[in-house]
């Protein structure tokens, strides 16, 4: 006991005519009681352990230091292999949100991923994770113009609008039109109605002659929507009109009627002594002067008899065939219209003996 190692921590070694203090392994100084002795080295502070770096944790003891496992790795008791990676993930320790979340192993610990659909951290402890809706957001693949987009839980649906038919998917075609007038699906009038397709519907018409919702008739003779002529008369008809016949004295087929020249084209029954007149719808006949009656029947006019000639007083009227004739009487000359005595004395045209006196006379 005449060294002067200190008490504790330290080996004392007898040399020769003296001693040797050394402080223990684990501890460190000069193992002299009278400075300082031996104190513990932290082996975990100055990295002098033999702990994994990266799966244990360094504990220091007096004189030494543990190695202890860290969170998410367990104890094995194989010397090269202490601590093994915990598979949470396997073991359900994990605290990734159920069904809507993946949790992923990694070394020491795990991942929780939303699962497509969902958003958030996927751990309950901070929300979990919660639908996406990916209507709202624009973040589906719907036909744009011609579906819908339904949001579901996870995921989203797309369904045609009213009148398109399709998957409504725009990689698998998205929504075509429905023709309803080839398929039938109209309710459009029958047998007097016409469909015509559109863009996601139809539309019904009538067919000419026809109108409205039920297409019921047009009277186009009172809604004056005929073309038949002013002098035809308009009958209507289921869908049409039809126009009567033209006229006597018109020619055509209703719808436009023109007059007849009877004069012209000889069909008038006018007397081959009268003068035939078109009139529009047709024709008046005058006898001929010379004549006389209603110009169908003409008689010869006797001028003379009736007194209607215009022959001097001196000439003799001789009817014609249409007309007369003047002849001046013997012992006048002229042209019958204007006759003038005839002096025979003076022309020596008389029959007086060579011994008698001519005196003129009248005639």
């Amino acid at each position: 006991n005449a060294h002067r190692c200190s008490a504790t921590n330290t080996m004392c070694a007898n040399t020769q005519g003296n001693y040797t203090c050394t402080c223990y392994r684990g501890y460190n100084g000069t193992g002299y009681s009278h400075t300082g002795g031996c104190s513990d080295i932290d082996e975990c502070l100055t990295g002098m352990h033999t702990c994994h770096a990266v799966t244990q944790a360094c504990s220091n003891t007096d004189g030494n230091h543990t190695c202890v496992c860290v969170a998410g790795y367990m104890e094995t008791g194989q010397p090269e292999d202490r601590c093994q990676d915990i598979n949470e993930c396997t073991a359900g320790t994990h605290n990734c949100t159920a069904q809507t979340s993946i949790c992923t192993n990694t070394n020491g610990t795990y991942a929780c991923s939303c699962l497509r659909g969902y958003t958030g951290t996927g751990h309950k402890e901070t929300g979990g994770c919660s639908d996406i809706d990916e209507c709202v957001q624009g973040n589906h693949s719907c036909d744009a113009l011609n579906s819908m987009c339904n949001n579901t839980v996870g995921n989203f649906s797309c369904s045609c609008q009213l009148g398109y038919a399709g998957t409504g998917i725009v990689s698998t075609g998205g929504c075509l039109d429905i023709n309803e007038c080839s398929n039938g699906n109209h309710s459009c009038v029958p047998t007097l109605g016409v469909c015509t397709n559109t863009n996601g519907s139809y539309m019904c018409g009538c067919i000419a002659g026809y109108t409205g919702s039920n297409c019921t008739d047009i009277d186009e003779c009172s809604a004056g929507l005929h073309n038949c002529s002013d002098l035809a008369s308009c009958a209507d008809s289921d869908g049409g009109f039809s126009c009567s016949s033209c006229p006597a004295g018109y020619a055509g087929d209703g719808f436009n009627c023109s007059n007849i020249d009877e004069c012209t084209d000889g069909s008038h029954a006018c007397h081959i002594a009268a003068i035939c007149a078109d009139n529009p719808g047709n024709y008046l006949c005058t006898c001929l002067l010379g004549f006389t009656g209603n110009g169908t029947t003409c008689n010869n006019l006797d001028e003379c008899s009736a007194g209607h000639h215009s022959c001097d007083g001196n000439a003799l009227c001789s009817d014609t065939t249409g007309s007369f004739s003047c002849n001046c009487g013997v012992g006048y000359s002229g042209d019958g219209f204007t006759c003038q005595n005839v002096n025979e004395c003076a022309a020596g045209s008389h029959s007086c003996h060579a011994a008698a006196t001519c005196t003129d006379t009248l005639g």
